[in-house]
């Protein structure tokens, strides 16, 4: 790699980068150094650019916002703007008040992860790529940086060992407990923390020491990005990916936007709930001391192995959720089934305090608003994902049935005009592109199909059912089934797969409803691509039940081994398979190939909902009502008083899926207080 290095440090310099930069054309990369990560509260104090033979530092802290600006809006010029993790420098830049809302953006973390021709997840960092493609020296500049970051904490550290040894404590004693879940920082060591900050890279920067390492490294990572994406690129090209890398340079600012929102928090409900637990939890703890006779903690795994032995005579070979239930039901009432059953609340419970209480609080100090990233670069399939993304639907109780915590009963909605938030949903969509599969590849799965058409019917007129045609008609018609002429009915997916494995049971007995269970376990597991070993391992089946289970579901929806065969015969021909939308998916073990079964679904409903957030981004650019957030399948919206028209307007572009025969349908759920309240429209 060889660039003109050129620090903006005066006018003369200034105008020189602009001169350049405004001549230029093709790719420009572009990064920020930062003092932190939160979305909103972080600032950057460098910028810098390359271009093919320069790259340019721009100090933030000494050039005006006009300035900047000025900069940035040349960048618009370039057939690609390109960052790794290209929505955090936007966010960077907005924090200061830079904007850039042209569609030219790309992510090199994208790039690089169509360019893998494995599903292993290998890391996409930024150095890593660097040092397997382009030179090992990479990243010499940030061992440097860590290094000097390095120090200066120890330094805190030793500050902080003063501190605690004026209070009476040893070091070591104060680092056990702040491991307990229910540690906050109070007293001398709050004062400490809010005296004595985390460093920052910032610091670094500041100091005249490590000042030229600093923009060393900071002009690395661009001139890093700029040539990965001209390595990369071509193998795009060469793989067919360069409509699937659009479509993912497409999302990016509605994506960044949706980021921008956040979900606002109710952090009374938090405080309440923090306090509420917090006792509750010591209450166990209590308790737990109580019937062991000893100080014992729910992670020292092998002290409660040896306390059961001990104690009760109870030998485990684990202490995991299952080893501890199967003690419950064996014991019944008795002191080990107590003692299992309060280790196995408090492992729930500690975590729920630390992630969806603390965590939160966290999150949500500097504004009221939580903010998360959301990656389209991190699943194999193309499924976007953020750290929002396993937030509990259903609240946890104590045993007397109070409510201990509702994780979505802390979102709320936002006011300030924003009167109402909307939740949509795909229904079962990963099941109906699974059916639509098998309509265009055998002429449609019977069962599959009729669980969302009235396929092979006909209606009063005995006109035939077209999906093509009549899809939009399901419900406003009656239809018949072409064999007997009985009305039709939907079928239930799950109930299909318990009636074959257990046919002499009555469909409509209480016992048939745990079977469908197992009939709903089987069909999600076997969509993943699950054989009967599979579903002992991940459900706890006996060997014979998920023999059953296993063939139940091939006699149910038999048109799905023709999907499955054309999926292994293709992989086999060509060394890869193709969802929907052009993404390709590869193996790192060709021995895996059932996976491929699960990514082309899985990643055709991936890739759909990107096309759709984008379609619906530019319907809402119009308006003041907002994205919220994604989390999976299920969409959120922000609607503005006077707005609510837009609901059915976003759910028909939801729906509105031209190539799928199937009917596409989204839930809609709505409320005026929180998400924990939303009700069905």
């Amino acid at each position: 790699m060889s660039y003109n290095r050129i620090v903006v440090s005066n006018d003369y310099y200034y105008r020189m980068m602009i001169d350049i930069i405004s001549q230029g054309s093709g790719w420009i990369a572009f990064d920020t150094e930062t003092t932190g990560l939160h979305l909103k509260q972080d600032t950057p104090f460098l910028l810098t650019i390359s271009i093919t033979n320069y790259t340019f530092a721009l100090d933030l802290l000494k050039w005006s916002k006009e300035d900047v600006q000025k900069v940035v809006d040349l960048f618009k010029n370039y057939d690609l703007a390109i960052g790794h993790n290209v929505k955090f420098d936007l966010h960077m830049l907005s924090n200061i008040g830079i904007t850039y809302n042209y569609d030219n953006l790309a992510d090199t973390m994208t790039m690089a992860r169509l360019s893998l021709e494995t599903d292993e997840m290998q890391t996409i960092a930024l150095k890593a790529l660097a040092k397997k493609y382009l030179t090992v020296e990479a990243g010499q500049d940030e061992l440097q940086i860590k290094a000097a970051l390095t120090n200066l904490k120890r330094h805190n550290t030793s500050l902080l060992k003063a501190v605690i040894k004026e209070q009476g404590m040893t070091k070591k004693a104060f680092d056990e407990m702040a491991k307990d879940t229910l540690y906050e920082p109070t007293g001398f060591h709050k004062e400490f923390l809010d005296n004595n900050p985390e460093p920052t890279y910032l610091d670094i920067y500041k100091d005249p020491i490590y000042t030229e390492s600093m923009l060393s490294y900071a002009m690395n990572d661009t001139e890093i990005t700029l040539e990965l994406a001209k390595l990369m690129y071509p193998v795009l090209v060469k793989k067919e990916q360069v409509e699937v890398f659009e479509r993912e340079c497409r999302i990016l600012l509605p994506l960044f936007r949706m980021e921008r929102v956040g979900l606002r928090i109710d952090r009374d409900y938090l405080n309440e709930r923090k306090e509420y637990l917090k006792k509750y939890i010591k209450g166990l703890r209590g308790r737990l001391r109580k019937l062991s006779g000893v100080d014992i903690t729910i992670g020292q795994h092998k002290a409660l192995k040896d306390l059961f032995e001990t104690k009760w005579d109870i030998v485990l070979n684990s202490t995991d959720d299952g080893a501890l239930k199967a003690v419950e039901d064996e014991y019944q009432d008795g002191d080990p089934a107590e003692f299992a059953n309060i280790i196995r609340e408090l492992r729930t419970l500690e975590k729920w305090y630390s992630v969806y209480i603390m965590r939160m609080l966290e999150k949500s100090e500097y504004d009221g608003r939580a903010y998360t990233q959301i990656n389209t670069g991190s699943a194999v399939t193309g499924r976007v994902s953020s750290d929002f993304q396993q937030f509990p639907k259903n609240a946890i109780y104590e045993k007397n049935g109070m409510q201990l915590l509702h994780p979505r009963r802390m979102v709320v909605t936002t006011g300030d005009g924003y009167e109402s938030t909307f939740y949509l949903d795909y229904s079962q969509i990963e099941l109906r592109v699974q059916a639509n599969y098998t309509y265009e590849i055998s002429g449609g799965d019977l069962n599959m199909c009729r669980a969302y058409m009235p396929f092979k019917c006909h209606n009063n007129q005995h006109k035939p059912f077209d999906p093509k045609e009549d899809r939009d008609l399901i419900f406003t018609q009656n239809w018949y089934k072409d064999e007997d002429n009985t009305p039709w009915h939907p079928v239930d997916l799950h109930s299909a797969t318990a009636m074959q494995a257990f046919p002499d049971v009555d469909p409509n007995s209480e016992e048939f409803k745990k079977l469908r269970f197992l009939g709903k376990s089987t069909n999600f597991a076997k969509n993943y691509g699950a054989t009967a070993a599979t579903l002992v391992a991940q459900f706890g089946f006996d060997n014979e039940t998920a023999a059953k289970m296993d063939n139940a579901y091939y006699l149910a929806f038999p048109k799905i081994l023709d999907y499955q065969r054309l999926v292994r015969d293709t992989y086999s021909r060509r060394g890869f398979v193709k969802n929907r939308y052009g993404r390709r998916y590869y193996l790192g073990n060709r021995r895996f190939v059932y996976k491929l079964y699960n990514y082309i679904i899985q990643g055709t409903c991936a890739d759909m909902l990107k096309d759709k957030i984008i379609e619906v981004d530019k319907l809402l650019l119009a308006y003041k009502s907002r994205f919220q957030m994604n989390i999976h399948d299920e969409l959120s919206f922000e609607i503005y008083k006077g707005e609510e028209f837009l609901i059915p307007a976003i759910k028909k572009i939801m729906e509105d899926v031209d190539w799928m025969t199937v009917p596409v349908v989204a839930d809609v759920e709505i409320t005026t207080t929180n998400w924990a309240e939303k009700e069905d429209v």
